[in-house]
């Protein structure tokens, strides 16, 4: 430590020094003040003591009252008690006959109350229904019964029982006014006060202002107006006291009222009566004279002691005060030159330029904050720029929009100009509204949201944007800042997904939006499945743009028919309908009229479309267990066969049971890995050697027999049970001829070809199993649905970038339409075993399956002969110019990877 560190002292001693003196002289002039608070002191001890003397009084007449008050409510309890079980008895027997609002409200009607009983209705929202009660009171009923638990609440002399009625909704109370139980009470408190005449006891009857008793005075059944004023005014004064929400309290004349002054105790007992007792106070103000002329003497030589001593520490604390003030202000002088220094030049404080510690510490401390200064003014260069790096990372990948708070635009950054294709200098001088379709309501708030925003080449824009309000310090708006991202893909994409769950012909909601309502929603009760027969007729005559115009037709004949009655309409397949009603408004008896009623209403009423008259039949499935869409296919299957035009399944159960238990039965195979695949040999007809396989699916059922998919296709089409059969041929097939060069091929239904979870299946397998699609033959099934041809053939260009071939399978099975073969870009055509079983006998057949042939030859299609099962047919077929065959008489199906 150098002789200058020695030397400093502390300034903090200085003041210390300074607060001393200041110290003694403020303990002084408090002593001053102490002298002439002794005086005061004693008055106010006096007050006090005459304040105790009141308060004993007060606990006193309190406790003579109440003791009094005891003695008659522990008799008159057992009065209240009778009255208590009066109440419930009357109660009971006037509602119990009430089951209805319109019952209580017939109570008085039946004449069932005396004149002193009311009874009266309010809702669980205190609104009267019937009678009305005071605010306070319905307050005090409410609180009893749902808070305490109580039924039973008196105000005064009326008693009212409530009961809460919660199927109605209703709150109904019983009011009973009991004039024997008021009386009884009244006769027992003035027994009391006549019996204790010494207690200055008195009661009033509240309600009609009447002395009724008074002890003192003498009185009985004296109006208190007719007294002489103090007593009439101590009277009324207690009255009001009684009617406070405490009931109960005291009453104290002033000493200028009377020489001798009254403290009164009252307690509001009920029934319009207050209970009272008086007492003589007088002797109080006795007690504070005396000690009020004590300090008198002390005080005077306490204040001449106190003032030389004052004097005294003045002048001792100004010669210390100049002393102090002369070297601090030398240090300070020195200081604020320094700091001058540091603020201009940013130069450091020396520390030898000071007498005091303190000084020195504050110059360590402003030279450490200098020191953290000069680094955060370098960090916040490299932070300066970090933000405009960040600024245009944020510009490359979101719009940035700034609007006024009259929502004009005054900023748009790079991206927001590219997404929505304008110079800066076009987009500046738009409004909200002419750049934004949405009306919205902006405030000091955050919004959040999806809107749709305009480009400058008419498109939408679809932007997922965040709109934050720009505040002032006194939280006044002054612009708007918008961020946002370009989400029009993804909106575009949802929309596409949408067009799944909906026919594109009707745009009714389909099959898959059918199976997703009523899996999710209970409040679905009854689902009819319906047809147009003969529609196929139709299509094949008149073609397929009048087909779909038929079906328009229908569709908003249905629409007008099901309007506002709780149902809605689906389109299934190419004929096929679905309607499904709300439970709530239906019953089955009354759902499958409905249906029959349509049924009429479309053969009254035919279609005209072109001057042509369309008579429209239609049959019904209908069924209540919307779980199992099947059951309505089942029952609609069982309408056509029996020639009904509705059929209930509920109805026909016990004869529909055997394919409910084909259903279950198939559900368990899959579970169970029991569904198998088969394959049969497809030769060529020329050098007779097997050129692919097709794969063939199986049932085992528990017994080990193996089921033909004749009996068990039909129900998995109805049960949504097809594609995961669908599936397993795709797994399946892909997995065993992936380990061989062998060409194969699968059925898929049209079904399959519009379900986009199906096709993505299908997709990933072909990756799974590289280079599989070039041996893959895909075979659709011809099929009168084949009528949204754009859908079909994008799957078939999706399934040839992997290789796939084409093949319309069953052609010639009645649905049979050349123009399927003209819209439909297959590879071959394979004719219906139907066609080929007896050609070789049947020229009629023969004739139609060489125009099949001769047609497919011209548009460069192979063609593959099913069902080929002898010598005869075999060779028929090849004199005709058929590509391959297939059937027993080549090869009969057997169990993939058993050979």
């Amino acid at each position: 430590m150098n002789s200058s560190e020695k030397n400093r002292k502390s300034i903090i001693k200085y003041i210390a020094l300074a607060i001393a003196l200041v110290s003694l002289f403020s303990l002084i002039l408090l002593e001053i003040f102490n002298i002439f608070s002794v005086h005061n002191t004693f008055k106010a001890d006096t007050l006090k003591a005459d304040d105790s003397y009141i308060q004993e009084q007060k606990r006193a007449i309190k406790d003579e009252l109440y003791k009094a008050y005891n003695s008659v409510v522990s008799i008159s309890s057992p009065v209240k008690q009778d009255t208590i079980n009066f109440l419930n008895y009357r109660f009971d027997f006037i509602t119990k006959n009430a089951k209805t609002l319109d019952d209580f409200l017939a109570i008085d009607d039946k004449k069932m109350l005396n004149k002193d009983e009311n009874l009266y209705l309010f809702s669980t929202d205190k609104k009267s229904l019937k009678g009305e009660l005071n605010g306070q009171i319905i307050d005090s009923i409410f609180v009893n019964l749902f808070s305490n638990h109580k039924d039973i609440t008196q105000v005064d002399d009326v008693f009212y029982v409530a009961k809460f009625y919660q199927d109605l909704d209703v709150i109904a109370i019983y009011g009973f006014h009991d004039i024997q139980l008021t009386n009884e009470v009244r006769e027992k408190f003035l027994g009391i006060i006549s019996i204790l005449p010494n207690k200055n006891l008195f009661l009033i009857d509240s309600k009609d202002g009447v002395l009724l008793v008074s002890n003192k005075i003498k009185v009985q059944n004296q109006k208190i107006s007719a007294l002489n004023k103090k007593l009439s005014q101590a009277y009324l004064s207690a009255i009001k006291i009684a009617q406070t929400p405490q009931k109960e309290g005291f009453y104290i004349q002033d000493r200028s009222d009377s020489e001798s002054r009254q403290m009164i105790f009252v307690k509001n007992i009920g029934y319009n009566l207050v209970f009272g007792v008086s007492a003589d106070i007088s002797n109080a103000d006795i007690v504070a004279s005396d000690q009020q002329e004590r300090a008198l003497s002390e005080l005077i030589s306490k204040v001449t002691i106190s003032i030389f001593c004052l004097f005294t520490i003045v002048i001792m604390a100004l010669l210390a005060c100049f002393f102090i003030i002369q070297k601090i202000k030398r240090n300070f002088t020195n200081f604020t030159h320094f700091l001058n220094l540091v603020a201009a030049e940013s130069r450091y404080i020396p520390k030898d330029s000071f007498d005091f510690i303190e000084f020195v510490s504050f110059s360590d401390e402003i030279n450490a904050l200098l020191e953290k200064l000069i680094k955060e003014k370098n960090h916040n260069t490299n932070e300066l720029l970090l933000f405009k790096n960040y600024s245009n990372a944020v510009d490359e990948i979101a719009m940035v929009l700034r609007f006024s708070k009259e929502k004009t635009l005054i900023f748009a950054n790079n991206m927001a100009c590219k997404t929505l294709k304008y110079q800066r200098s076009e987009i500046s001088s738009m409004s909200f509204n002419e750049l934004i379709f949405d009306e919205i309501s902006l405030d000091i708030n955050l919004w959040q949201g999806v809107i749709k925003m305009h480009k400058k080449d008419g498109d939408v824009c679809y932007a997922k944007v965040s709109i934050l309000p720009i505040l002032t310090e006194r939280s006044d708006i002054s612009e708007y800042l918008l961020i946002g991202y370009d989400i029009t893909p993804f909106i575009i994409q949802q929309e596409m997904l949408d067009k799944h769950l909906s026919d594109p012909l009707t745009s009714l909601q389909n099959r898959q939006a059918l199976i997703d309502k009523l899996s999710n929603d209970d409040k679905y009760g009854f689902v009819a499945n319906l047809d147009i027969l003969r529609f196929k007729q139709i299509n094949e005559y008149y073609g397929f743009g009048v087909g779909d115009r038929v079906l328009l037709g229908v569709s908003n004949r249905l629409l007008e028919l099901i309007e506002g009655k709780n149902l809605e309409l689906f389109k299934l397949t190419n004929d096929s309908f679905a309607i499904i009603a709300v439970k709530k408004f239906w019953s089955i008896t009354k759902f499958s009229d409905f249906c029959r009623f349509v049924v009429e209403n479309f053969e009254e009423n035919p279609l005209i479309i072109d001057d042509n008259k369309f008579n429209i039949s239609l049959v019904f499935g209908i069924s209540s267990d919307v779980k199992q869409f099947i059951t309505t296919e089942i029952a609609k299957d069982y309408a056509k066969t029996n020639k009904q035009s509705v059929v209930v399944f509920d109805d026909e159960k016990d004869g529909l049971l055997h394919t409910i238990n084909l259903t279950q039965s198939l559900k368990k195979a899959i579970d169970d890995d029991r569904i198998v695949l088969y394959k049969q040999g497809i030769v060529d007809n020329e050098s007779k050697k097997t050129i692919k396989y097709e794969c063939l699916v199986r049932m085992i059922d528990e017994k080990n027999n193996v089921i033909p998919p004749l009996d068990f296709l039909r129900v998995a089409k109805r049960s949504n049970l097809y594609q995961e059969l669908t599936k397993i041929v795709i797994e399946t097939s892909f997995k065993y001829f992936f380990t061989n060069e062998q060409d194969f091929s699968i059925n898929l239904a049209i079904d399959d070809i519009l379900s986009s979870k199906l096709v993505d299946y299908l997709e990933l397998n072909l990756i799974k199993y590289p280079g599989i699609g070039k041996r893959l033959t895909l075979e659709i099934l011809e099929d009168e649905s084949i009528n949204n041809f754009e859908k079909v053939n994008e799957f078939i260009e999706k399934m040839r970038k992997y290789g796939c071939k084409i093949a319309i399978d069953d052609f010639g099975t009645g649905y049979a339409n050349f123009e399927h073969l003209l819209r439909i870009k297959a590879d071959f055509v394979k004719i219906d075993g139907s066609m080929i079983k007896n050609i070789d006998k049947d020229d009629e057949s023969r004739r139609i399956v060489e125009l099949m042939v001769d047609f497919s030859r011209r548009l460069g299609i192979k063609t593959v002969a099913e069902f080929v099962h002898s010598d005869d047919v075999s060779q028929a077929v090849k004199d005709i110019g058929i590509d391959a065959s297939q059937g027993f008489y080549f090869d009969k199906p057997k169990p993939i990877g058993g050979e």
